[in-house]
């Protein structure tokens, strides 16, 4: 899958094999842009652009971007949703008749719970921490000047720093 970035700030997708693909634009030219599109809903950052400043592939009309590359940006979000999500499940369903009854039904449950859940906090902590270290490393990367000039050249903005 692939993703463009325009401009003005939105998103749009594309279900084609990304590698390939841009292999293939590369390679021959192409401008990708041509491509059927689909708006996204994904939201653009400062995050988003300066990671196109970096890995972004002109077209006529924005910057292509590798999705699967791209999940770099989203990994640690995601995480940090699913895990306060998992974490509010679970205090909802401990001060619930139904976690009230469990415990009753079977003594201690609600203390391997915890135990679990402390097994999970870390082990979620250390994903978090994974996934950080490879955003930022990514972000790491100097800005390609030819990604940066055709991104302005188009009327983008480029956030400080770039």
């Amino acid at each position: 899958m692939l993703y463009l970035l325009l401009p003005n700030l939105t998103m749009q997708w594309s279900d084609i094999p990304a590698t390939s693909t841009i292999k293939l634009a590369r390679e021959n030219g192409a401008d990708l842009s041509r491509l059927p599109w689909q708006p996204s809903e994904r939201p653009v950052t400062t995050t988003v652009i300066r990671w196109a400043m970096r890995h972004g592939v002109p077209c006529s009309t924005g910057l292509i971007l590798h999705a699967g590359d791209f999940s770099v940006i989203t990994h640690p979000e995601e995480i940090r949703q699913t895990h306060a999500d998992a974490k509010r499940s679970r205090e909802e369903f401990a001060a619930s008749p139904a976690g009230q009854l469990t415990e009753h039904l079977t003594p201690g449950s609600a203390e391997q719970g915890r135990q679990l859940e402390a097994k999970v906090d870390e082990s979620t902590a250390k994903a978090l921490e994974k996934a950080d270290r490879k955003l930022q490393e990514s972000l790491a990367v100097k800005p390609d000047e030819r990604v940066v000039a055709h991104w302005r050249a188009l009327g983008g903005i480029v956030p400080t720093p770039a």
